[in-house]
């Protein structure tokens, strides 16, 4: 970080084995978006800024694969995928885990309309968000 270097986070997400064929729960850490959420806070710990922290996730994570002309940041013909949090991160970056509405491809996603089993990963509430 004080060499100047891009910073991103890495992927938390594998669907591993399926939980019947696991001989030790998957850790929390490795749930789908857990790990991505602690890797956030973990950049501020380490002394970024919660802004810098936020766009070394997204924007830089979507550079470091390629696809910042397709997504990674607001803009007008990008893929319209947002999470929109119900406190600011910028005042506390643990807020990244307050996640009022999640947009998918420009349509609303209605998170009680998902699984309440999934296969390969915990509910977002057994997360703590």
């Amino acid at each position: 970080m004080k060499a100047g270097c891009t910073v991103s986070i890495a992927t938390d997400y594998y669907q591993g084995d399926a939980p019947e064929l696991r001989r030790a729960p998957k850790p929390l850490e490795q749930e789908a978006g857990l790990g991505s959420l602690l890797a956030i806070e973990g950049l501020v710990e380490l002394g970024m800024m919660p802004m810098q922290a936020v766009v070394a996730a997204i924007r830089n994570g979507v550079l470091a694969v390629g696809m910042l002309d397709e997504m990674g940041t607001i803009e007008e013909g990008k893929t319209a995928d947002l999470m929109l949090l119900g406190a600011d991160p910028l005042r506390d970056i643990a807020n990244v885990r307050k996640i009022k509405h999640v947009i998918a491809r420009g349509r609303l996603i209605h998170r009680d309309s998902l699984p309440e089993k999934p296969i390969f990963h915990l509910p977002a509430a057994e997360k703590g968000f």
